[in-house]
């Protein structure tokens, strides 16, 4: 492949297209996953896991929030309205409160600043008259809506044990709570609610999860069963087949949320306020759901959204057009096509349990989802999809899982499981377990794959569907055939780590596949003569235009750049001793590396839980520095960082969303097809942004003229360009010409 980034600076030329800026950056959020609705009969707002969204029922269309918009968080959990005040109440997972009236937020902060001992976590919000009641793991805290300010907290204690409140009611004149030792009452006019002799138990248990009040009648709820509470009586009413989530009620309706982890999916189901079964809805995860018109509801599903269902049982999705969630552990994009994995493993290396399968993009804001709920071909079981790879002559995607063996994709959408009774075999530790954990194309086309867990951890799948597999019997790791992370580097050679501290394997079949006899293997360590890696806990592979293999662990990163002489021990990882600022020191010494991608400038990339740096290509010097202070990343810790080298896009997968950045650098082309010089077009006054040029060869000779045909610029280098270090006046010059010179 051949690379080259070229771009101007302060001038104003003709181009052929329009494209985004560079330094542009753009958000891919996922809106789908709702977590709270709230609604004052016309506008519907849902909490979701990055920010809240409105939905406005008048003309149909969608609103999107965010810091900008005034918000003073992230990662909403819950939302109310107040009818009183008339206004909308999101909460946020650090404890956060913002309140929204006349199109403006401001926030009370008192639950996120307040410091106590154990959890602030807020697990419902409740709006009555005015008065805004949040029920948290510490307490029951009392708001004034209007006044905006916390009138009073009240902890409850039983047996010493502050009790955690979970949800929260006002029935008639009394306040109710669902707590983790049963179902309190107090009057809520009672001046001393501080204490607990002021609160009666009215049911004892330890699993109380929802309550709701029509204002006649009282529902709770406990794990799966419904009771009533009449005169301070609670009956069993009945029992489904899974947890109930949440309640909610109307003077002619109880409405019950359910949902089973096990199962993976849940229903919304209406009763009459006698008990009377009226509908049941399977539906993906429903958590909460509010009363609209006409005796129809809106729900927000934690995996699908919003749904509407009309009084009739007619179900309408309102969903945003983005990817499935906002977790991104793996990303393929290319040629403005990106393809997600949603899935993942924790630091322990164990799984994620994540249903929210795969997510497409073909065109700009398009997306295609295929998750364990909603994709035909997927069982309700399907979980974790961690790595892809796409077949580069028939375009197939693979991708594999944690658990559930390997996929196919076909571009007709038909797709081909990969598990038991297949190539595959299962873990020797996890029997039934088919873990796919690294993927990667050879030089060939024949696809390789890590399977963690199996005693013959890398296989070989060739174009003629012949299948082979390979031990590695004599590398020590805590964890036996751990392997992740496959890569393969120009001599085709199979790079891998072993997840929790087994370093670096690497595997040379000597290009006789069939034959393993002639194969060799070497396990790369920490310490000198063992592979000089900079820990044993790797996190992630990279291999650059020079055919280095760059491994990222948990204290830096370690280079080799000799690969082909890694197999004869003649050859280790250099830990690069380099100069930023003041300070010299190890190559990202003391960061934990998790994510490394190569531009078409063969720069690096590199993510970690504290934010993305881009440096040179010898590492000597940091470019760029992004954080989630400074930039639009969502949040500091990386998961996955893919560069689509058609476009110049970076892609960051963060632990609270996915975003791209447009950078510099695209692929160097093997003919001129369609040059492209963007952005157009610019202000006729002075210009001091950033001009880039696309769809060059590699080193190719750059000219600049002016309107006259006079010569301004030329340079073959790829680095930025400037006119006598100094902006140009597109006013006075006009407007000058990019002239390529193995053109003309």
């Amino acid at each position: 492949m051949k690379y080259c980034f070229i771009f101007c600076l302060f001038f104003s030329i003709p181009v052929l297209a329009q494209e985004q800026a560079i330094g542009f950056w753009q958000s891919h959020l996922s809106y789908n996953l709702a977590l709270g609705v709230s609604t004052n009969g016309t506008d519907v707002f849902a909490a979701t896991e990055i920010a809240p969204y409105a939905y406005h029922t008048k003309d149909g269309s969608f609103e999107t929030f965010s810091k900008v918009s005034g918000l003073h968080d992230v990662q909403t959990t819950h939302t109310a309205y107040d009818a009183t005040s008339d206004c909308f109440i999101f909460a946020y997972a650090n404890g956060n409160l913002d309140f929204y009236k006349d199109d403006y937020f401001f926030s009370i902060p008192d639950i996120k600043l307040k410091t106590i001992t154990g959890s602030k976590t807020i697990n419902r919000l409740y709006a009555n008259n005015g008065w805004l009641y949040v029920a948290t793991d510490f307490g029951l805290v009392l708001i004034d809506i209007k006044n905006r300010e916390v009138k009073n907290t009240y902890t409850l204690i039983a047996a010493s044990q502050t009790l955690s409140i979970k949800d929260v009611c006002v029935h008639q004149s009394n306040i109710y709570v669902c707590t983790n030792a049963g179902i309190y009452k107090a009057n809520k006019n009672n001046p001393f609610l501080q204490s607990m002799n002021n609160w009666s138990l009215i049911a004892a248990t330890n699993a109380s999860t929802c309550i709701t009040s029509n204002g006649q009648d009282l529902f709770w709820s406990k794990k799966d069963s419904l009771f009533k509470i009449i005169q301070d009586t609670s009956s069993f009413k009945f029992k489904l087949d899974k947890p109930i989530t949440y309640l909610a009620s109307t003077p002619s309706n109880l409405v019950l949320c359910t949902f089973s982890d096990t199962l993976g999916q849940g229903s919304f189901i209406k009763y009459s306020t006698n008990l009377q079964r009226l509908d049941s809805i399977r539906m993906a995860k429903p958590v909460q759901a509010v009363a609209m018109l006409n005796g129809s509801w809106m729900i927000a599903d934690a995996y699908e959204g919003l749904k509407y269902v009309t009084s009739s049982g007619s179900i309408l999705s309102l969903r945003f057009d983005c990817p499935t969630t906002f977790t991104a552990f793996n990303i393929l994009a290319d040629n403005a096509k990106l393809i997600v994995a949603h899935g993942g493993y924790d630091d322990k290396f164990g799984p994620m349990n994540s249903p929210a399968g795969i997510s497409f993009r073909n065109e700009p804001f398009k997306w295609k989802n295929y998750t364990a709920w909603s994709y035909p071909f997927f069982s309700d079981t399907v979980r974790d999809f961690l790595c892809l790879a796409k077949d580069p002559i028939d375009a197939t995607l693979y991708a594999g899982t944690y658990y559930n063996g390997m996929w196919s994709f076909k571009s007709d959408g038909s797709a081909t499981a990969f598990k038991q009774n297949s190539f595959l075999s299962e873990s020797a530790t996890e029997p039934g377990h088919y873990n796919v954990t690294g993927l990667a194309f050879d030089s060939y086309g024949n696809l390789w794959m890590n399977q963690f867990g199996s005693t013959k951890e890398l296989i070989c799948k060739k174009r003629n569907n012949s299948v082979y597999k390979f031990q590695i019997p004599n590398a020590t790791r805590p964890i036996p055939y751990a392997a992740a992370g496959l890569i393969i580097d120009d001599y085709n050679q199979k790079w891998y780590y072993a997840p929790r501290g087994g370093g670096v394997i690497v595997y040379n079949d000597n290009n006789t596949i069939e034959n393993a006899n002639d194969d060799n293997y070497v396990q790369l360590l920490s310490g000198k003569g063992a592979g000089n890696l900079p820990s044993n806990q790797v996190n992630c592979l990279a291999k650059d235009q020079s055919g280095a293999i760059w491994i990222g662990t948990d204290n830096g990163i370690g280079i080799v750049n000799c690969p082909r002489n890694v197999i004869a021990r003649t050859c280790e990882a250099e830990i690069r001793i380099v100069q930023y600022d003041q300070f010299a020191s190890y190559l990202f010494s003391g960061q934990n590396i998790t994510a490394i991608a190569v531009d078409g400038a063969n720069r690096k990339w590199v993510g970690s839980n504290n934010g993305v740096w881009l440096i040179s290509e010898d590492a000597t010097k940091i470019i760029q520095r992004f954080t989630a202070d400074n930039s639009p990343l969502p949040s500091n810790t990386i998961n996955t960082i893919s560069i689509d080298s058609k476009t110049g896009d970076v892609y960051f997968g963060t632990e609270l969303g996915l975003v791209s950045f447009k950078s510099t650098a695209t692929e160097g082309l093997e003919t001129y097809n369609d040059v492209l010089v963007y952005p157009n077009p610019i202000s006729s006054s002075s210009f001091s942004g950033t001009i880039a040029i696309k769809g060059l060869l590699e080193n190719a000779d750059v000219r600049f003229t002016d309107i006259n045909g006079q010569l301004v610029y030329k340079g073959t280098r790829c680095n930025g360009f400037k006119i006598d270090n100094q902006s140009v006046d597109a006013a006075k010059n006009k407007s000058y010409y990019f002239k390529n010179h193995k053109i003309w």
